[in-house]
């Protein structure tokens, strides 16, 4: 650097070609503020890193702050319709947030994917706030595609559901007008998750024709088959 010595110089003391000792000196030349401007760059990488990461810090809570608010209903129809005016038609985006405060919690989570993913939060933020697969958008925007809103409050088996049919209703009303203790459980009210093991035990009753409460069920309860 101090040029004390000449390219033939240094290349007879190092056994290289003068070319070789060049190109050392040209790349020296070039790296030399790199190499004593190292910490530096580490610092400016760093807080590059860091702005990077808050910034999707506040991007995730900003999108699962307007899925929690659509949820709750605190955003109105009217206020999503426009911001989505682009990307869905203004009465799927009624139905759909119609699903969204009103329908129940396998509908509603479709319905909120839909109107998040078309909203453009990222997938990521969806799935994880709906604690669904990571497959889940996807499949809920091919369904949309393919079978329209409609979608969104269907269920796949065909026929009635059980907590249509008229047995599975008359059951829950006999559990819910006779004490817990009456089914083994020592208490004096319902339990939600109480409720759910003796409803099975009925629906085994069904099929042996016995009443669970004690003794064999009168009239239709004796006739009547399980699913």
């Amino acid at each position: 650097m101090r040029d004390t010595n000449s390219l033939a110089e240094l290349a007879n003391q190092f056994g290289v070609h003068c070319n070789l000792v060049g190109a050392w000196k040209r790349q020296l030349i070039e790296m030399a503020s790199a190499a004593f401007n190292a910490p530096a760059a580490r610092k400016a990488m760093r807080d590059k890193y860091h702005r990077a990461i808050e910034l999707s810090h506040q991007t995730t809570q900003d999108e699962e702050s307007w899925m929690m608010d659509v949820l709750q209903g605190r955003i109105s129809a009217e206020y999503i319709t426009n911001a989505l005016a682009t990307t869905l038609d203004h009465s799927d985006v009624e139905r759909l947030y119609w699903c969204v405060v009103n329908n129940i919690a396998r509908y509603r989570t479709r319905a909120l994917a839909m109107l998040a993913h078309k909203k453009g939060i990222r997938k990521s933020t969806i799935c994880h706030f709906l604690r669904v697969g990571s497959h889940y958008v996807d499949r809920a925007a091919r369904h949309y595609q393919a079978e329209g809103v409609r979608w969104f409050s269907k269920h796949g088996q065909s026929g009635q559901r059980k907590h249509e049919l008229e047995r599975y209703q008359k059951a829950v009303f006999a559990i819910l007008h006779s004490p817990p203790s009456a089914h083994g459980i020592n208490r004096t009210t319902w339990r939600r998750k109480d409720i759910k093991p003796v409803l099975f035990t009925i629906r085994s009753g069904f099929v042996a024709g016995v009443f669970p409460c004690g003794g064999r069920a009168a009239g239709s309860w004796a006739s009547r088959t399980a699913p």
